[in-house]
């Protein structure tokens, strides 16, 4: 029984009767509440803790490994929530990670070999972080890339170079990073900067053309390819890392980091690729350096095969 209902029922002095003792009855009824809800906040407190204690989201350590690293996720802090190819009914994508390195472990070794390819200081290119991910599309998946010459004759020249060691792939992108939020097709300039790539020359690398001249691989624009990477294949994903670049008129210049996806190909993937195929930019100048809509085809997309050209 509560003190409160033991002194409810106590015996009363006749004597006493006329006196009012409401206030010492709610008094005593307030004190006891107060010691209840405290004990209760106590009591729910220590459960909070524990179960925060015991709550695997949110106690440290690793849960996943990519490449000898040790991480929450496979993503680790790659951002995939945008990344429609991940999310789905009938996602292309798939993560990938030392526990689980896919149908062919050789292919994700080559990507852990050395990532100095893919991974760069500020300034440097690449990405400035990384995930390992694979194709699950039995269609395949498809990626983008702005080229400055013909791809077929890039491509060969890079596949040719890949036999050799002497090339270690390139980067690509979405079809959906070539359109702006509004699904416009991204000028030329916009395309460049979002993706980390200069378009005139790059600061403190030694570039085989004079500013103002062709460009190199890569940079100029002019032509739009594409090739699929086919299913079971693994590529490098992440977002751009900061470019340090030589603008039109030779001065320094610096592109910032990109929440932009960039898809990285490496020597041994550059090799399977397949469906091929590029075209034209419309309405390119070679002279600016620019496009307005870069998703804009000057004729048909050619189908190319790179493996049976010759050299």
């Amino acid at each position: 029984m509560s003190p409160v209902t033991q002194f409810n029922n106590a015996p009363q002095d006749p004597a006493m009767k006329k006196k009012n003792y409401g206030p010492l009855v709610l008094l005593v009824t307030l004190a006891f509440a107060v010691v209840t809800f405290y004990g209760t906040v106590r009591s729910t407190d220590s459960v909070d803790t524990a179960l925060t204690a015991k709550d695997p989201v949110r106690t440290p350590g690793p849960e996943s490994s990519v490449c000898g690293e040790k991480r929450f996720a496979p993503n680790g802090n790659v951002p995939i929530d945008t990344i429609t190819q991940l999310h789905g009914k009938n996602p292309q994508w798939g993560l990938v990670s030392d526990k689980d390195k896919g149908p062919n472990s050789k292919e994700y070794d080559s990507y852990c070999g050395d990532k100095s390819y893919i991974i760069k200081g500020e300034g440097e290119g690449g990405m400035s972080d990384y995930a390992l991910g694979l194709c699950t599309d039995p269609k395949g998946c498809e990626i983008f890339r702005s080229f400055d010459i013909p791809i077929e004759l890039e491509l060969n020249r890079r596949v040719l170079r890949a036999h050799n060691t002497k090339i270690n792939g390139g980067f690509w992108t979405l079809e959906e990073d070539l359109s702006d939020d509004s699904g416009k097709g991204k000028t030329l300039s916009q395309y460049a900067y979002d993706e980390g790539v200069c378009e005139w020359g790059y600061t403190g690398e030694v570039v085989d053309h004079k500013i103002g001249g062709e460009g190199g691989i890569g940079g100029a624009g002019g032509f739009m390819g594409k090739c699929t990477i086919p299913v079971g294949h693994h590529f490098a994903f992440g977002p751009g890392q900061s470019v340090g670049c030589i603008d039109e008129n030779g001065n320094d210049s610096t592109i910032p980091k990109s929440d932009v996806i960039q898809i990285y190909i490496d020597l041994y993937a550059m090799q399977i690729m397949t469906d091929c195929s590029f075209c034209a930019v419309k309405d390119y100048d070679p002279l600016s350096r620019e496009a307005p809509d870069i998703t804009k085809c000057d004729g048909e997309w050619e189908d190319i095969d790179i493996y049976n050209m010759e050299n």
